[in-house]
């Protein structure tokens, strides 16, 4: 019987340098948001890893802000 080839799974957590890649933000933006707090985080050891429903949260919650900004844009036309 043949197992059919499965998609790796996305990681659980990732790490500043690679949130700050994929959503196209410098890590001092990053970094910032850790510090005050808006934006969730683990210590391990040293490493500081985001947990990837922070990430969606924080997506979800700049998607209106995002549209509102695009129509006052449109409406200063």
């Amino acid at each position: 019987m043949r197992y059919a080839a499965r998609k790796p799974l996305p990681p659980l957590f990732y790490t500043a340098d690679r949130v700050a890649e994929m959503l196209s933000l410098s890590i001092r933006t990053i970094r910032r948001r850790l510090a005050d707090g808006t934006l969730p985080h683990t210590r391990l050891g040293t490493r500081v890893l985001i947990p990837r429903e922070a990430i969606a949260e924080l997506l979800r919650d700049a998607a209106p802000a995002e549209v509102a900004h695009r129509r006052s844009l449109e409406g200063a036309k």
